[in-house]
C-alpha cells in the first residue's frame, strides 16, 4: 500500500512537471520494493544442486572364446593372427608343433601337417593341459591365452 501511494506521488509530480521529484520518488520506490517483498509472493526456492545424470555403468566387453576345434584347419599365419607368436615353434619335415602357455596353468598344443600337393601346413589336431579337469578348464586356458594374445 505505501508503494502505491509512492506511485500516486510521482504521478501527480510528473504531471505538475517536477520531474526532479519524480525521480527522488521513484528511486524510493525501487529501495522499498526490493526491500519487502510484495506480500503473498514467495521468494523463490532454493536450487538443487543439479548435476549431470551418472553415465550408466558400461559393462565390460565379453572375454574373447574359442573352441578347441575351431583351431583344426588354420594356417600358422592365421594361428598367429588369434594367438599371436607361439612360445615353441618346433618344425619337421612333415609336420608343426606350435605350443602356447600363460605360464602358469594352461598348455595349448597345435599339430600342423603338411596338406597333400598343396605343400601348406594346416592345424589337424589340438590339445589343451589344462590345470584343472573338465570342459570348463579347457575354456578357461583358451580364454586366458586369448585374452593374452590381445594384451599384446
Amino acid at each position: 500500500a505505501h508503494v502505491e501511494k509512492l506511485v500516486a506521488l510521482a504521478d501527480k509530480m510528473n504531471k505538475e512537471g517536477n520531474r526532479h521529484i519524480v525521480l527522488g520518488v521513484l528511486k524510493r520506490i525501487a529501495a522499498e520494493t526490493v526491500a519487502a517483498p510484495a506480500v503473498g509472493v514467495q521468494p523463490p526456492a532454493p536450487q538443487a544442486n543439479l548435476q549431470p545424470p551418472a553415465a550408466p555403468e558400461v559393462p565390460p566387453p565379453p572375454l574373447p572364446t574359442m573352441e578347441l576345434a575351431e583351431f583344426i584347419g588354420l594356417s600358422p599365419f592365421e594361428v598367429a593372427e588369434v594367438l599371436g607368436d607361439p612360445d615353441l615353434d618346433r618344425k619337421e619335415p612333415t609336420a608343426q608343433v606350435l605350443q602356447y602357455g600363460n605360464g602358469q596353468d594352461c598348455v595349448l598344443h597345435l599339430f600342423l601337417y603338411q596338406s597333400l600337393g598343396a605343400g601348406l601346413f594346416r592345424v589337424e589336431h589340438a590339445e589343451v593341459l589344462p590345470k584343472g579337469v573338465g570342459p570348463s578348464a579347457e575354456a578357461d586356458c583358451i580364454t586366458a591365452l586369448l585374452v593374452r594374445a590381445a594384451a599384446g
